[in-house]
């Protein structure tokens, strides 16, 4: 196997005299630069996602870096955040995918964007850069999309409209197996209707398509004819590259989306449940297991001399050696990695390379073989959204990666020499080796470097504005956790508040209950960490105008803590939209009621995109409207993740409204879910789509790969490291959005009666005059509290006719709620058509 380092490349051959089979030690030489592994264009630096076949992160050929070009730091923005690695090619330019559907072509060189392609969907993955001037894309409408480098299609393959009898019980066709070029020639991919695709990169064709169990995250890694990909179904899959004949499986520790890594006959994956695992080529016999104390979402990078260089989500890089499985050294950076490390020049020379790692702190990080730091670049820019969670990608001048704020990020490998602003150079982290420190974070997800005192830490704060904290707690140079145990003392003034401890016992958040209407002093003790908060409340410009009717779209949102969150899901969350619409206002009480409605599977043109069967959710908000903020809190309801609606217990929205109306002041996000039970998902876990007799014994193997691995998780086998439920099975999510327009929406009214139904069991709505396609909603007011009724508004149950128009609903009630005195609101969409008391 070829491992190439910025100085050359370094050859692991097991039959090479001295090297020493029975503890695998590495021994690594120089040698002249051989012919490419894989036909990727002679001149793309950085072709892949992880820069060559083996997936170890460093250049598929010799770099040369070009130093002293006096070019600056780039900034290139896009619509919406971003998670896919970008890809270069010639002429440094920068191939990306964003979740507001496009891909870009950035020129850094020139500062100018060159072009931009829309595709249906989110873009959540990497391209890949191919012979002849291909670039191909992977989309979440279910299409890889085949483009010249001028942004023009040449092909695209539908996996929605091409299945082949390709029968999976997913829920979702998003491509996020990032795209990459095998040896042969082939395009590999894995998707998430749990195939790995094998592509004619001439016409699009399949060539072959090996089912798994479950979602295929990763890149494709080659080796000894194999090609290698892991499977959210616990399985590490090894087929031939030509026929996609299965060579051998290996089970692996929990769910794993890293790419693979291929070095010295053995295959590396990290994680989630903590650990680095590596398997033997030949028959996946486990080889290898080190485990990090933290989930591991990023990919192995691999140098040339024997190191193994992986983040973790409790923000530490590690080395480990390959030849002992010891951690050579770790270096903290505060925040949770889930960027790949890049293996690239260093431009003074000092060092054989180094190790680019970017981190969700809002930096880039530039370590040294011995992982000492060399420099830090903090790019966040004051952004809500710091995380860096693409991995690097190296050109000839410099290293791309890009934000989840949705910024593409180009910098030159010397421009820390200039001394930029946000650059550190202190060579180790800076954290105490012991003790226990507590740190604001912001609505984002950024925590502040410096930890609170004794002296009060003055806050100016919205007065709905959830506070987050952060417990850092450090042993023998490393993170752990403990149990946070948290002791908030309100010294001075009021402070209404409730104490949310996040899953992970990492973060606390003090969620207000009431007003802060003066300042108020709070001592806040975490374990060991201390610390003083004075807060004060923001002044209100409130705009003048009618509240009820008022539209908003809550798009772009984040949840950043647990911090498996958006290991998960950060760019599908950030993808989806929720519409909302006041429907009373009580100016003087603050009282609000609110309705919300989210669609998901559906393009801005009403068609189906990217899943099997589209998918809709409704909110029932209560909540306050005072001084200019806005608190809405909905009951039981669904919170779609992409691939299935999560059952919710809590879901609150809150800000303050700007000069536009809208509430973009302060946004804060909290959702709150109990652990689902199997029997909730089952219903969502079907795709919906039409089966032939002929594809059922398909359909029943499908479902024998998948069902046994979700009653393993629903138990809580898989996800006690990930930090997501805390002991009694309760989720706490914590982030932020933004506010924009509500698009027009084309709801048509209907009639409509609304009942009891016989023993008061459930509430009957008779439709007429409804057109087809429309989505009747039901907000049950309790008429005593002036507060939505405590029912999920997701358990409508609609009737409809031939021609899809809806006829009737029902809603049923809980028996203790049977007594109520009700008010419904019903809607159709977006728009309030009646509201009447129910007797």
């Amino acid at each position: 196997m070829i491992e190439t380092v910025p100085t050359g490349r370094y050859s692991f051959n097991p039959e090479e005299e001295g090297f020493e089979k029975e503890n695998r030690t590495m021994q690594a030489q120089l040698m002249a630069p051989t012919q490419p592994p894989a036909p990727y264009p002679a001149d793309a630096p950085w072709p892949v996602m992880r820069g060559n076949p083996a997936s170890t992160g460093a250049p598929w050929a010799p770099l040369e870096p070009v130093l002293g070009t006096g070019l600056p730091l780039r900034r290139f923005r896009t619509g919406n955040g971003i998670f896919s690695t970008p890809v270069i090619g010639a002429d440094e330019r920068i191939y990306v995918g964003s979740a507001d559907h496009h891909v870009y072509c950035f020129d850094p060189l020139a500062g100018e964007e060159r072009w931009r392609f829309k595709t249906g969907e989110i873009i959540d993955s990497a391209a890949c850069l191919g012979p002849h001037g291909g670039l191909y894309v992977p989309s979440g409408d279910g299409s890889i999309y085949a483009l010249d480098l001028e942004g023009q299609e040449r092909w695209r393959f539908d996996l929605l409209g091409d299945r082949e009898g390709r029968v999976t019980t997913s829920t979702i066709f998003w491509w996020e197996g990032n795209v990459t070029l095998g040896p042969n020639g082939l395009l590999f991919a894995g998707n998430d209707d749990f195939y790995l695709y094998a592509i004619d990169p001439a016409d699009g064709s399949v060539r072959w398509a090996l089912p798994t169990g479950l979602h295929i995250w990763g890149a494709p890694a080659f080796g000894e004819g194999l090609v290698m990909v892991p499977s959210f179904d616990l399985k590490l899959y090894a087929c031939d590259q030509d026929t996609g004949a299965l060579r051998w499986t290996a089970a692996l520790d929990n769910f794993v989306s890293s790419s693979p890594a291929v070095a010295a006959g053995q295959v590396f994956v990290g994680s989630f449940a903590g650990t680095v695992e590596g398997f033997s080529l030949v028959d996946g016999r486990k080889t290898f297991s080190v485990d990090l104390g933290a989930p591991v979402y990023a990919s192995p990078a691999i140098s040339g001399d024997g190191q193994l260089i992986v983040g973790a989500l409790d923000g530490v890089i590690s080395s480990i050696d390959l030849a002992s499985g010891e951690v050579r050294w770790s270096y903290s950076t505060g925040d949770a990695v889930r960027g790949s490390a890049a293996l690239g020049p260093d431009p003074e020379q000092r060092c054989d390379y180094l190790i680019y790692v970017p981190s969700g702190d809002g930096s880039v990080y530039a370590l040294e073989p011995s992982g000492a730091r060399r420099w830090s670049l903090d790019l966040t820019g004051g952004q809500d959204y710091p995380d860096i969670n693409a991995s690097v990608a190296l050109g000839r001048r410099g290293l791309a990666t890009a934000s989840a704020g949705g910024e593409v990020l180009w910098i030159p490998y010397d421009h820390y020499l200039g001394n930029p602003a946000g650059l550190c150079v202190k060579p180790s982290d800076g954290l105490p080796s012991d003790g226990a420190s507590l740190h604001l974070v912001s609505r984002g997800g950024r925590a502040n470097s410096d930890a609170l005192g004794a002296e009060p830490l003055e806050l100016e704060v919205e007065a709905h504005e959830p506070i987050r904290l952060r417990r850092r707690l450090q042993r023998a140079g490393r993170p752990v956790n403990a149990r946070l145990e948290p002791s908030v003392v309100v010294e001075e003034g009021d402070y209404p508040h409730e104490v949310r401890i996040v899953p992970g016992e990492r973060e606390l958040v003090l969620v207000p209950r009431g007003e802060l209407s003066a300042p108020a002093t709070l001592r806040i003790q975490a374990g060991a960490a201390t610390g003083r908060l004075r807060l004060i409340p923001r002044e209100s410009a409130a705009p003048a105008g009618e509240l009820v009717g008022r539209r908003f779209r809550v798009r772009r949102m984040s949840i950043p803590a647990p911090a498996i969150v958006p290991t998960f899901d950060q760019i599908g969350i950030a993808s989806l939209s929720i519409d909302v619409i006041v429907v009373e206002h009580d100016p003087e009480t603050g009282r609000v009621l609110a309705w919300g409605l989210q669609e998901f599977g559906i393009d801005e043109g009403g068609a189906q995109v990217g899943v099997p069967l589209t998918r809709t959710h409704r909110f029932a908000f209560g909540g306050r409207f005072q001084d200019g903020r806005l608190v809405l809190e909905a009951g039981p309801g669904q919170f779609e993740i992409t691939a299935f609606a999560l059952p919710t217990d809590r879901f609150r929205l809150a800000a303050t409204l700007g000069e536009d109306g809208l509430p973009s002041v302060a946004p804060s996000l909290l959702l709150e879910a109990s652990r689902p039970s199997l029997g909730e998902l089952l219903p969502q876990l079907s795709s919906g789509a039409s089966v032939r007799w002929s594809e059922l014994p398909g359909l029943a193997w499908a479902s024998l790969r998948t069902l046994p691995l979700l009653t393993r998780l629903l138990r809580g086998r898989l996800h006690r490291p990930w930090g997501l439920v805390d002991d009694e099975g309760q989720f706490v999510g914590v982030g932020t959005f933004r506010a924009a327009e509500c698009p027009p929406r084309q709801d048509a009214p209907f009639e409509v009666q609304a009942a009891w139904s016989s023993g008061r069991r459930r509430v009957a709505l008779s439709i007429a005059g409804a057109q087809p396609g429309a989505i009747p909603g039901l907000l049950l007011v309790d008429q005593d509290s002036a507060q939505p009724l405590p029912v999920d508004p997701n358990a409508l149950r609609v009737t409809r006719d031939g021609q899809g128009r809806p006829t009737g609903a029902t809603l049923a009630i809980p028996g203790p709620l049977r007594n109520k005195r009700l008010r419904a609101v019903v809607v159709s969409g977006l728009e309030p058509v009646a509201t009447l008391d129910l007797e």
